[in-house]
């Protein structure tokens, strides 16, 4: 095994070792924080932290350490719960009926080349050999299909 390596110095940026030691490096770190804390000097206004009495503080935390909130703050929070939902709702069928017409105009484009092509075998008897001889889908009942399938609730 071999042996352990030393640890460089610190450098500085001079490039020469750094010779502080940690009450030094603290002290230069503190002074290098702008302004002081707003309270600094004065006493703590502890009277009523005091005043709801030893049992009360207990309970409230014990139910702090237990992650248990006071109802207002839970009312609050689910009510941005709610709020979430309904954005998210609201997304979610702005996607939905983007989809829709995407679809929708796809299957239009589909049925007007359909249309062409049966134009096309119709004036000169030839199919062509690049698409299947398929008879043209009604695009509303197809598009209601599809409605009713991004409705159903997922299984």
């Amino acid at each position: 095994m071999s042996p352990p390596k030393k640890k460089r110095p610190l450098r500085t940026s001079e490039g020469r070792p750094e010779m502080r030691n940690p009450n030094q490096i603290l002290a230069e770190a503190a002074s290098r924080i702008s302004g002081d804390p707003p309270k600094k000097g004065k006493k703590l206004e502890l009277n009523s932290y005091f005043r709801s009495g030893e049992g009360h503080r207990m309970a409230n935390r014990i139910l702090k350490d237990n992650g248990v909130i006071p109802q207002h703050r839970h009312d609050r929070k689910d009510a941005e719960a709610v709020e979430t939902l309904v954005t998210d709702l609201q997304r979610y069928n702005r996607k939905r009926q983007d989809l829709l017409t995407g679809y929708r105009d796809r299957l239009h484009v589909a049925r007007e080349a359909l249309d062409r092509y049966s134009k096309h075998v119709a004036a000169t008897g030839r199919q062509m050999p690049v698409y299947p001889s398929d008879s043209p889908q009604d695009v509303d009942r197809r598009v209601a299909d599809a409605e009713s399938e991004l409705s159903d609730p997922i299984a």
